[in-house]
C-alpha cells in the first residue's frame, strides 16, 4: 500500500482548511446577511416586508446549506488525512453537530422560513403585519437560534480540541 507523503500531506490539509473556512463563512455570512435584511425590513412597510422576506427565503435556502456541505465535506476529508479510520470523540462529536443542524435546518427551520415568507405576503395583500407572521418568524428565529448554538458549539470543540483528544474505541 502506498502511503501519502508528508509534504502532500501538509498541503492537502492546507488546502482543505482554506475551503473549510470559505464554508464557514458561507454559512455564518448568509445567515448574518438574512438576519440583517430582515431587522432592517420590519421596519418599513408590509410590502417592502413581503419582497425582503422573497429575498431571506432565496439566500437561506442558497447560501448557507452549500457553505455548510463545504465545511462538512472538507472537515471530514481533513479528520481523514490527520487521523484516518479512527478520528477522536471531538471530531465525531463535531460531525455529529453539523450533520444535526443540517437536519434542523431542513425539518424545522426551511419550513418556518417559507412559512413566515408566505405570511410576509398575505401581510402585504391586507396592508398590516399579521399575528401568523410573527409566530412564524418567532419558530424561524428558535429553530435559527438552535443551529446557532450547535455551530458554535461545533466551534468551541475544534479550539478544545487537544484537551479531547481521545481516539474513538479507546480507552480514556
Amino acid at each position: 500500500m502506498q502511503t501519502i507523503s508528508p509534504r502532500f500531506r501538509r498541503t492537502a490539509l492546507m488546502v482543505l482548511r482554506g475551503l473549510h473556512f470559505v464554508g464557514l463563512a458561507v454559512f455564518f455570512g448568509g445567515i448574518l446577511t438574512d438576519v440583517v435584511i430582515d431587522r432592517y425590513a420590519e421596519t418599513q412597510s408590509p410590502a417592502f416586508l413581503s419582497d425582503a422576506r422573497v429575498l431571506v427565503s432565496l439566500t437561506s435556502f442558497a447560501l448557507p446549506m452549500r457553505g455548510l456541505v463545504l465545511a462538512l465535506v472538507t472537515g471530514v476529508a481533513m479528520a481523514a488525512l490527520r487521523y484516518g479510520a479512527r478520528p477522536p470523540r471531538w471530531a465525531l462529536a463535531k460531525l455529529a453537530l453539523v450533520v444535526a443542524i443540517f437536519v434542523n435546518a431542513q425539518a424545522l427551520l426551511f419550513p418556518a422560513i417559507a412559512e413566515a415568507t408566505h405570511w410576509a405576503a398575505v401581510s402585504a395583500e391586507q396592508g398590516r403585519i399579521l399575528a401568523e407572521y410573527s409566530a412564524a418568524v418567532g419558530r424561524e428565529g428558535l429553530y435559527g437560534a438552535a443551529n446557532l448554538l450547535m455551530f458554535l458549539v461545533a466551534g468551541a470543540l475544534a479550539i478544545a480540541r487537544p484537551a479531547l483528544g481521545q481516539r474513538a474505541g479507546t480507552k480514556p
